[in-house]
């Protein structure tokens, strides 16, 4: 895991997802690891989010932080959080539980992705590069 001590923590996430909206919020990487900054993907003109379409990372199959110059997404993004979150409260447990494990990360995103987008379809919201 790279070191974020000084590094900036960026998170990309869809703002329209409920479920993503509220994972990022309940973290608490803020007080654990201080220099994160959210941002919607959906916010087209946002430099990371440029940045990151740049290097063919689809923001609709996942969630995406870049810490220092490296990229993590989908699996890999909920990997490298939950080594950054503090077991402070019982969703911060479960998270690190359960994606500290790259191999429990890869066979759950997936289920997660299709849970966000049948919600996302069925609130009639598009998807991102939409």
């Amino acid at each position: 895991m790279p070191s974020a001590e000084q590094s900036q923590i960026i998170i990309i996430y869809d703002g329209e997802c409920p479920y993503c909206t509220k994972y990022t919020h309940f973290l608490k990487l803020k007080k654990a690891m201080g220099n994160v900054v959210l941002i919607n993907a959906r916010e087209q003109e946002n430099e990371y989010v440029v940045e990151a379409q740049k290097l063919n990372i689809d923001l609709d199959e996942g969630m995406a932080t870049k810490i220092g110059g490296d990229w993590y997404h989908g699996a890999d993004c909920l990997n490298i959080l939950s080594q950054m979150t503090t077991g402070s409260d019982f969703f911060n447990k479960l998270n690190g539980m359960v994606f500290k494990s790259k191999t429990l990360s890869k066979i759950l995103y997936p289920i997660m992705r299709a849970f966000r987008n049948l919600t996302l379809f069925l609130l009639g919201r598009k998807r991102i590069n939409q």
